[in-house]
């Protein structure tokens, strides 16, 4: 599969570290500058091209550029897979000119294969090579593009929210200094990742808990204290930065 990668993000650099070196063997990266697509070609055995005729006959394109630039974008109708947040399906298609279009939102765990990916296009047919490809980089989901939208959010920010309640559960103990009680909740972390398995999280709180005890006894207070309305107005507020991010995104 020939795919022309626009863009030298993170999240692109992710998602080549991913992948195994024989799916992107025949993938080219543009750049009209790019210092950043000259290393992630380099390091993955892409062809660097500043132009796209140099990559004759892309099947894809993998758009990864900055929401900013989107209307510099010169391609040939092709099937485009976009990791553009906050821009619709509808729009890209109407200022790249091109009929197909799929909505791609990975998270960066993906450069683990221990990502959450998200797929959304009107285009039905186009869905089943971004999800196979994708599906290789960890849980990949077709919704919706409203379900898209909303659980970006959740994908997308996820892991810093995790790490957040991960540095201020370790500040709220004083034994050990800093340093060894963030390795001490980094531990408590992985282990309790390593512990999912397909019962509910109910479930897996139900067993770690006991009547009376001193774990259900720091839930009752958290509960008490409404930690649940505080994560809920933490998303409520990205929600709507996300929509205050859109006008000028498209203005540009």
């Amino acid at each position: 599969m020939r795919v022309l990668v626009i863009g030298a993000g993170k999240m692109v650099g992710a998602i080549l570290a991913g992948l195994p070196s024989e799916d992107i063997s025949d993938w080219g990266i543009l750049s009209k500058t790019g210092t950043s697509a000259k290393d992630l070609a380099r390091k993955h055995g892409l062809q660097f091209v500043s132009q796209a005729s140099e990559f004759p006959d892309p099947e894809w394109i993998l758009l990864g550029c900055k929401p900013q630039q989107l209307k510099e974008i010169k391609i040939h109708d092709l099937p485009v897979m976009s990791l553009l947040a906050a821009i619709s399906e509808k729009t890209q298609k109407e200022i790249l000119k091109v009929s197909h279009l799929v909505r791609v939102m990975p998270n960066l765990p993906v450069k683990h294969r221990s990502g959450v990916i998200l797929l959304s296009s009107s285009s039905k047919q186009h869905l089943k090579m971004p999800e196979e490809l994708f599906s290789k980089l960890g849980l990949t989901k077709i919704m919706d593009e409203k379900e898209l939208e909303e659980l970006t959010l959740l994908t997308g920010s996820g892991p810093a929210l995790f790490y957040e309640f991960a540095k201020t559960l370790a500040e709220s103990f004083r034994s050990l200094s800093e340093s060894e009680r963030e390795v001490m909740v980094k531990a408590v972390l992985q282990g309790s990742a390593a512990s999912l398995n397909e019962t509910s999280l109910q479930s897996m709180i139900d067993a770690v808990t006991s009547k009376g005890g001193v774990t259900i006894a720091v839930l009752e207070e958290w509960r008490r204290s409404g930690l649940s309305d505080v994560l809920k107005k933490g998303v409520a507020g990205g929600i709507k930065r996300t929509e205050e991010l859109k006008a000028p995104l498209l203005q540009s």
